[in-house]
């Protein structure tokens, strides 16, 4: 209300608050689609853990984000998706980020990332960046169910944001560059 009343939108990265309660709550936009999963997951147990995992603060730049994703339930995207459109909630997705674990360019992008940095032209780019944007870790973790409903919970995503913007959603544009990703040309994957 108080951004609102100096004429600022509100974008928020959620963490246990659901999509749903922060556009009752009069939310603007929503970073990394968060909160979707957490609104269309029917499975309580599924949800307590996804919430209890963002509380965490290791929520998107992780695959197990995505594979929450997997527990998604149809018939609550098809009732949420109208109510975000009428609330005018935009969805910044982020999925350059969010989805690189899942994405079928994964490959691409990391053989790409690695000779992009071999360029001596990005010695500007810290170490730390540099050495994120190749960090795999997170996804040799996981296990093989886990990496089946990383791609189950890919696609789930895919098919609410084609349905969010079919439905007149607003989509924004953004990779979050402060995570395991390589500044601007994430922003053009």
């Amino acid at each position: 209300e108080e951004a609102h009343k100096a004429g600022r939108n509100v974008i928020g990265h959620l963490g246990s608050l659901t999509i749903r309660e922060a556009a009752e709550c009069g939310i603007d936009a929503v970073a990394h689609s968060s909160g979707v999963a957490l609104e269309t997951i029917t499975d309580p147990v599924k949800a307590e853990e996804l919430r209890s995992f963002v509380k965490l603060g290791i929520g998107v730049d992780y695959p197990l984000y995505m594979v929450y994703h997997s527990f998604m339930d149809p018939a609550k995207v098809d009732e949420l998706i109208p109510f975000l459109v009428k609330k005018k909630v935009r969805i910044e997705a982020d999925l350059a980020n969010t989805a690189r674990w899942a994405t079928p360019r994964r490959d691409g992008w990391l053989a790409e990332d690695a000779k992009f940095m071999q360029d001596p032209n990005v010695r500007y780019l810290p170490f730390v960046i540099r050495d994120k944007a190749l960090y795999t870790k997170p996804l040799e973790r996981l296990t093989g169910e886990q990496r089946e409903q990383l791609k189950r919970g890919y696609a789930n995503l895919q098919s609410f944001l084609r349905k969010f913007v079919n439905a007149g959603g607003t989509m924004l544009a953004g990779s979050d560059e402060a995570s395991f990703i390589l500044p601007g040309i994430s922003f053009l994957r």
